[in-house]
C-alpha cells in the first residue's frame, strides 16, 4: 500500500512524497528552487529536499533517480555545479529536461 504525505516548504511550493514499502521505493514530487539566479535556485531546492529526507530518516545518497526541469539550458553549467557539490562522485541518475529557452 502507498501512502502519500505531502509538506507544504515555501509560500508557493508543496512537495509530495509518495513511500512505498512493499517495494522499497520512494518518490518525491514537485520541489521548486526559487531565487533571482540559477545557483539561488538550485540551493533552494537542496535545502527542501535534504529537509524532507531528514524528516523521513533518508538522506542525499537514498536517491536512485533526478528529474531536472530547468527554465533555461544556458544555467546549466551553474546548476551542474551545485548539483555535483551536494552529490559528490556518485549522484543518482538524472534526467534534465528543458522547458523554457
Amino acid at each position: 500500500e502507498t501512502s502519500t504525505q505531502i509538506y507544504k516548504m515555501m509560500e508557493s511550493s508543496v512537495a509530495i512524497v509518495k513511500n512505498c514499502p512493499s517495494n522499497g521505493w520512494l518518490e518525491i514530487q514537485n520541489i521548486v528552487g526559487v531565487g533571482d539566479t540559477a545557483v539561488e535556485g538550485i540551493s533552494a531546492v537542496f535545502v527542501q529536499l535534504k529537509e524532507i529526507l531528514g524528516k523521513i530518516d533518508a538522506d542525499l545518497q537514498s536517491l536512485a533517480r533526478i528529474n531536472l526541469y530547468v527554465g533555461d539550458m544556458a544555467d546549466y553549467v551553474e546548476i551542474n555545479t551545485e548539483y555535483v557539490k551536494n552529490f559528490g562522485l556518485n549522484p543518482p541518475v538524472r534526467v534534465c529536461v528543458a522547458i523554457g529557452k
